[in-house]
């Protein structure tokens, strides 16, 4: 798939990032983030919390799959209980697939209950064996992985209370101390979160649910190796925003510094991301966002929940965590797909929803918080899957581009290199995707004589000039932007286009007295 991005140019000079950590506040309230990076024993490691975050623009969930659990009075087979829930065998083409498609980590769901002696906790080796695999086939694919304890039966999520707290303590840290040791050689693209969205609703819970993360912090570290310095991941209070806010005034002590990362979700508003029927207090919405509502179906146009009260919910994570250098992951977010919908309802629904997810996308990228799309492999109806994982091809492109193309530093420093025009394999002036594309040899260093470069007439155009000896193989468009994050489009004439000369003219004069950047983007 080409890259939405090629290159990216500024008037008069190229634009160089640099990779840079979240500030640290010297009164932060949260022990271990008020230190610099200590460096690491072990090779593979050296990344800490905010560094890792700073490479993540979009996660996806393997959902309903490692996690599926198996009905009361079955037999659970560890061979075959990621099917159960409708989907197939997770395969390395998957996993291939989801990189190749532009996100940068993966988050397992997992269920381990289930697959354990319940007398001993001891997880059935076939079970964790499977697991490792799937973890391997992300870690091979240069993904990271998040692994963690899911709902599981509800062992530890319906029971954060004081009367629970000793027997769900000694299964965490049972758990956790095979799971940890087992994984122990993986680098540092693997991390560990303590559980999923765990059940509290109040202060006295919530010292639980501290307890329950410091046994899982506890109990990796004491497992050593790399997992002296492995990145965790702990959940807010039902990983919700409002009650994360209100009652996680606390991490767990750690060994290391800046190697803790605070989870939520994000499903609002509930009655366009979740709701599958009509209820008495509210109804199903289809349509989301200030530009998207219908003028012929009005009574199902968001109410409440819209653009406003999205950027108050991430800017309250990025108060309390992601300004004391605490990474938020945003660990699921979707809103399902209504395809019982027909003509332009259906069409006006599915770019409502591709908005609602490429704005979660961008604001959460803007504020620090770490994207994961909830992705249960279903397609039909109420569905919310991507990927068709029968044959491991693209199902829904529309949403897989409002989740990926996003326009952030962070993909600058990441994807964004690849298709710079100063990065490349054979020293040449492009990268070899972009030659390629241009009808130019990669191979051939002397393919392109000169350097595509910007420059502004006297009439105060910009220009913007490619040299080159074959016919350009595709489109170029052109957008502007005066921060890196909002892009708007510049148009742009041809003015000569030959063999060895493309000359694009903006049809306007550029502001005057305005810092400008100006990147082309290939098109088909």
């Amino acid at each position: 798939m080409l890259p939405r991005t090629a290159t990216l140019l500024a008037l008069a000079a190229t634009l160089t990032l640099a990779a840079s950590l979240p500030a640290q506040t010297s009164d932060s309230p949260y022990p271990n983030y008020n230190t610099d990076p200590i460096a690491p024993e072990y090779d593979g490691m050296e990344k800490v919390a905010p560094q890792i975050a700073g490479q993540i623009q979009a996660g996806w969930n393997l959902g309903n799959t490692m996690e599926a659990t198996w009905w009361e009075g079955a037999t659970p087979d560890p061979l075959t209980g990621e099917t159960i829930w409708g989907n197939p065998i997770v395969t390395k083409e998957l996993i291939q697939l989801v990189k190749q498609s532009g996100f940068q980590a993966i988050r397992i769901p997992c269920s381990w209950d289930q697959y354990s002696d319940p007398a001993t906790a001891e997880i059935d080796p076939v079970w964790l064996a499977r697991v490792e695999e799937v973890v391997r086939y992300c870690v091979d694919a240069d993904l990271y992985a998040l692994l963690n304890i899911h709902w599981d039966g509800g062992w530890l999520e319906r029971n954060v209370t004081p009367e629970q707290e000793e027997a769900v303590n000694h299964k965490q840290r049972a758990f956790w101390q095979q799971i940890a040791t087992h994984f122990r050689d993986f680098d540092q693209r693997l991390l560990f979160a303590s559980a999923n969205e765990p059940h509290v609703e109040t202060a006295q819970q919530m010292d639980v649910l501290d307890r329950y993360h410091q046994t899982f912090v506890d109990t990796v570290r004491a497992t050593g190796g790399r997992n002296a310095y492995r990145t965790l991941v702990v959940q807010g209070p039902i990983t919700d925003i409002e009650r994360t806010e209100a009652l996680m005034d606390a991490l767990p002590q750690d060994t290391v510094p800046n190697r803790l990362m605070v989870e939520v979700h994000y499903y609002t508003p509930y009655n366009f991301a979740l709701m599958t029927q009509d209820e008495s207090w509210g109804k199903q919405s289809y349509y989301w966002g200030a530009n998207y509502h219908s003028t012929t179906d009005p009574t199902r146009n968001a109410t409440w929940g819209e653009e406003a009260l999205l950027d108050d919910f991430f800017g309250r994570m990025k108060s309390k965590f992601v300004d004391h250098g605490i990474p938020v992951l945003l660990g699921e977010f979707a809103a399902i797909r209504r395809s019982h919908l027909t003509g332009d309802d259906l069409e006006l629904h599915l770019a409502s929803r591709a908005y609602y997810h490429n704005y979660v996308s961008e604001k959460a990228n803007e504020l620090g918080l770490i994207p994961f799309y909830w992705d249960t492999g279903t397609l039909g109806n109420h569905g919310s899957g991507i990927f068709d994982r029968s044959d491991n091809t693209v199902f829904d492109t529309q949403l897989l581009e409002a989740l990926t193309e996003l326009e952030t530093p962070q993909y600058w420093e990441t994807e964004g290199k690849r298709y710079a025009t100063d990065i490349n394999s054979d020293g040449d002036w492009a990268s070899d995707l972009m030659e390629e594309f241009l009808g130019s040899d990669p191979d051939d260093k002397t393919s392109v004589p000169a350097p595509p470069r910007f420059r502004i007439n006297p009439s105060g155009q910009a220009v913007y000039t490619l040299h080159r000896f074959s016919k350009n193989a595709g489109q170029l468009r052109f957008e502007t932007s005066s921060d890196l994050i909002n892009w708007s489009a510049l148009e742009m004439t041809v003015a000569q286009d030959s063999e060895t000369v493309l000359e694009h003219v903006s049809a306007s004069p550029l502001p005057q007295g305005e810092k400008r950047f100006i990147r082309p983007k290939l098109v088909r």
